[in-house]
């Protein structure tokens, strides 16, 4: 009797006993420890094969989101590569235009003596005049600036010039030129600005603006709108940061803001920094381009009307 357990079972017939060997109940019970141990074991290693599931989808959720960051760059670099070649094909279609309407070199073969040469920058017609004016930055930036309240300013230092004006003054070009760089920050001493690269080595820089209009490497045209005056950079107070240079080396703006057909020997008579006999042969060769240009053009008018 030792080794079974009695169960009574008490109903409405009467009360009925069923005895169950001790060794069966030891079996039952391990296995039921069985089947909770299997049980919480197989959770266990489900919960460890959803967690390294979940890691395996975040290592490709971040090898794909590299995979695309490095394909971005790779057709922005692409892109890159596509318009610097384009802009480097352009520069050198217009050098070369450059160097066929300009041709410095042509008269250094010539019977002209450099050393007995003598230039009369005064002699230079009007033509040549005009040449200079167009290509070498003169003039203001703006429209209608009225220098009354400078006429005592007689230096010609070489420095920048600023334009006291309220915001949103529409800026031009001062010469023809290649847009050499734009930049739209708001600190530093120009803050945002743009320059310009003209013929012979000189450049302009537009400070302080509001808004550049124009793109960098663009062809610009004397009296062309590039943009509008603001209040930035180092600047306390509305104006326009105007600044010349040539060859790097900072010009009298003033001087050149003032120059024009009528006093324009104000500045060709500055000749220690600038050479201007050299300028002088180069504009020799535009003005007889000019003029090939202006006869060609009258006797294609003159066919068309025939």
């Amino acid at each position: 009797m030792q080794n079974k357990l009695m169960i009574s079972i008490v109903d409405d017939e009467g009360s009925k006993q069923f005895s169950i060997h001790r060794v069966i109940k030891k079996v039952l019970f391990y296995l039921g420890v069985g089947i909770v141990v299997l049980l919480v074991s197989y959770l266990l290693m489900v919960k460890l094969l959803i967690s390294e599931l979940d890691s395996l989808i975040a290592e490709k959720n971040e090898v794909r989101n590299k995979f695309q960051e490095i394909y971005e760059k790779n057709n922005e670099l692409a892109r890159n590569v596509e318009y610097k070649t384009n802009e480097l094909f352009k520069a050198s279609s217009r050098i070369n235009e450059l160097e066929k309407i300009v041709n410095i070199y042509k008269n250094s073969d010539s019977l002209i003596d450099e050393q007995n040469y003598e230039i009369d920058l005064e002699d230079l017609s009007d033509i040549q005049k005009q040449i200079v004016l167009k290509i070498i930055p003169n003039g203001d930036p703006i429209r209608g600036y009225d220098w009354d309240k400078h006429a005592n300013l007689q230096s010609k230092k070489a420095e920048a010039f600023f334009y006291e004006i309220p915001q949103g003054t529409p800026i031009y070009a001062t010469a023809n030129g290649i847009v050499d760089s734009i930049s739209n920050a708001k600190g530093g001493t120009y803050g945002t600005y743009v320059k310009l690269a003209h013929s012979f080595g000189f450049t302009s820089v537009y400070a302080h603006l509001q808004k550049p209009l124009v793109q960098k490497g663009e062809f610009v045209i004397k009296g062309q709108l590039i943009g509008y005056s603001g209040q930035s950079g180092a600047s306390k107070k509305e104006d326009l940061l105007y600044e010349l240079r040539f060859l790097g080396s900072p010009l009298s703006t003033s001087e050149y803001a003032r120059w024009d057909l009528s006093n324009f020997n104000a500045v060709t008579q500055n000749k220690d920094q600038i050479d201007w006999k050299s300028l002088v042969w180069a504009l020799d060769d535009l003005a007889q381009l000019q003029s090939y240009r202006t006869a060609k053009a009258d006797t294609n008018q003159n066919e068309i009307h025939q």
